[in-house]
């Protein structure tokens, strides 16, 4: 999963959580799996995340850094 926006100015710092909610597709249901970044600088742009390895499945993308006047949720549905 790759964080693309190219129009939108990035920050970075900041903390993100990737909860997949496993094989069953439920959040909470024992078998979920949770991954953690930090938007940095790559390759001149700013604010861009990575998480890798992820499989097709139900995700929730949380902004864990609050402090920075963001949404501190996304709901990502799809498979």
């Amino acid at each position: 999963m790759l964080q693309n926006e190219p129009l939108s100015a990035g920050i970075n710092g900041v903390d993100l959580q990737l909860t997949y909610f496993g094989a069953d597709g439920v959040a909470g249901g024992g078998d979920d799996v949770v991954y953690t970044t930090t938007t940095a600088n790559m390759n001149g742009a700013d604010g861009i995340y990575m998480f890798l390895g992820v499989i097709p499945g139900m995700y929730k993308l949380k902004v864990l850094t609050s402090n920075l006047g963001l949404p501190t949720q996304i709901i990502v549905t799809g498979k």
